[in-house]
């Protein structure tokens, strides 16, 4: 039997409330839209979660995955990269979160070695494909790589869940 599948994608902390100030009820909020997600997705029987890697909801979605994978719960973490590069100009505190979640990861792949232009849509294409559901985070402005890829999950009849709403209810 084939697994079913489930992709994140979301935007970078800069356009999340709380998304730079870890300890704020707006990102507390988050974490638990996150988790309440992803349990929910596990209960339907997704036992492969992807993740592109960036810095924000996909690194947080990567990290409550590793998190609830403790609890012995039978699932893995895949991550699909753009580049080996990705991470190379973060600041110290992400590049450190990301090679952590790497690391405890069950299987990392690359699109490509280097960045080039349109490696990060290359990634966006590859979360979606195969996928069975995309969990994103979506403030619903059509311009940027998250909009581009819950519009590709759609185009390619994915359910998208987006936490925008429930992340934001105070």
């Amino acid at each position: 039997m084939l697994p079913k599948i489930c992709a994140f994608t979301g935007h970078r902390p800069s356009r999340i409330p709380g998304g730079h100030n870890e300890k704020s009820a707006a990102f507390r909020r988050l974490c638990t839209a996150i988790e309440a997600a992803l349990r929910q997705a596990v209960a339907e029987g997704y036992t492969v979660f992807r993740s592109g890697g960036a810095m924000g909801f996909d690194l947080w979605c990567a990290e409550a995955v590793l998190r609830i994978q403790k609890e012995r719960a039978p699932i893995q973490l895949h991550f699909l990269l753009p580049c080996e590069t990705q991470a190379n100009a973060w600041p110290a505190c992400w590049r450190e979160r990301y090679f952590d979640a790497l690391a405890n990861a069950d299987k990392v792949t690359y699109v490509q070695a280097r960045y080039s232009a349109g490696c990060m849509f290359r990634r966006n294409r590859a979360l979606v494909h195969g996928a069975h559901l995309m969990i994103a985070y979506f403030d619903g402005k059509a311009r940027g790589g998250t909009a581009y890829t819950v519009s590709h999950a759609k185009k390619e009849g994915l359910p998208v869940w987006n936490l925008f709403k429930n992340a934001n209810q105070a």
